[in-house]
């Protein structure tokens, strides 16, 4: 095979994966991995926690569901604020290289957004973040959303998540509302369109957030679904349940792994979840696969490594 058909091949390929659109946050994250440390004699000692090694890389639901989806095959936009400084600049050349279009907004003054995160045993403990305002709709005039089979959304403003909902409700994309601390700090009267969703992820904790601003007990969060057509996934360190009409139609255990990192497992699980539902897979498939991916993510310190690159590949 030449070159010239090698190429042709290659953009017939491209051409024919699902378009995705990712709307959420992008960061550079230093994590901080603790260990239990013991100090003193045998008489007298104390138990702390201690960090065992600190490491930068990126972070965001926005780049991670975005990773998420290059690593599945799909074409990939992303809408994302970035600061007019060097680490936005970075951030943009990394999407280039890992073949994400960033849909704006462009960069704007202020510094790109930070976190800084400890872990624990694997799991996030505590995370700090500073960086750009992010208040308002983040770049959505103009957005052809009928290009796009698969829109997930991360990051919310009251006005981004309302008109997300709106195209949730009259388009014939996949709407996948995937909830973070923002969606949960919006008014109830916001919270009411989660109904008007193709697909809604939670872990177990934003489960029982959403279950206190409705007025529902916990284990019953999926009865405030009832009478829409979303499918409900809510996942735990156990494992998922994948919820329709109030009724539980497919389990999943979580898989034996060796966990180093749990950040961006959430993003994983309903990234893969969403392409594998749009390929018309059946649900409890779709439900494997996302508990495939989210467990691959949750091995990996630098979740680059899915598309075999590091942050210290990127100049």
């Amino acid at each position: 095979m030449d070159m010239e058909e090698d190429a042709s091949k290659q953009q017939a390929l491209k051409e024919n994966m699902p378009k995705l659109l990712m709307i959420g946050s992008v960061a550079f994250e230093t994590k901080i991995y603790e260990q239990l440390a013991v100090t003193g004699t045998d008489s007298k000692f104390r138990k702390d926690f201690e960090a065992s090694e600190i490491c930068d890389t990126i972070g965001g639901s926005g780049l991670l569901c975005a990773i998420a989806a290059r690593s599945l095959g799909c074409n990939v936009s992303l809408i994302a604020h970035l600061g007019a400084d060097n680490h936005g600049k970075r951030l943009l050349k990394l999407l280039e290289q890992i073949v994400i279009e960033h849909l704006g907004p462009e960069l704007k003054d202020g510094t790109t957004l930070r976190f800084v995160s400890s872990f624990r045993n694997g799991h996030l403990k505590k995370r700090f973040h500073y960086g750009v305002n992010t208040e308002g709709t983040i770049g959505l005039v103009g957005v052809n959303w009928d290009e796009y089979p698969i829109i997930i959304l991360g990051y919310s403003s009251i006005p981004t998540f309302e008109q997300v909902a709106s195209i949730a409700k009259s388009s014939n994309s996949i709407c996948v509302a995937n909830l973070s601390e923002s969606v949960l700090q919006l008014p109830e009267h916001s919270l009411s369109s989660l109904r008007d969703f193709a697909i809604v992820s939670m872990n177990s904790q934003e489960s029982e957030a959403l279950a206190s601003r409705l007025g529902y007990n916990t284990e019953n969060i999926h009865e405030f679904f009832i009478g829409s057509r979303t499918v409900l996934c809510v996942t735990s360190r156990n494992g998922a349940t994948v919820f329709i009409d109030g009724k539980s139609v497919a389990t999943g255990k979580a898989r034996p792994i060796a966990l180093i990192d749990d950040a961006g497992a959430g993003d994983a699980f309903a990234t893969a979840f969403a392409v594998n539902f749009q390929s018309r897979s059946n649900l409890k498939q779709c439900l494997e696969a996302a508990l495939d991916l989210s467990a691959f993510f949750c091995t990996l310190k630098d979740k680059l490594v899915v598309l075999d690159l590091s942050l210290g590949e990127i100049a």
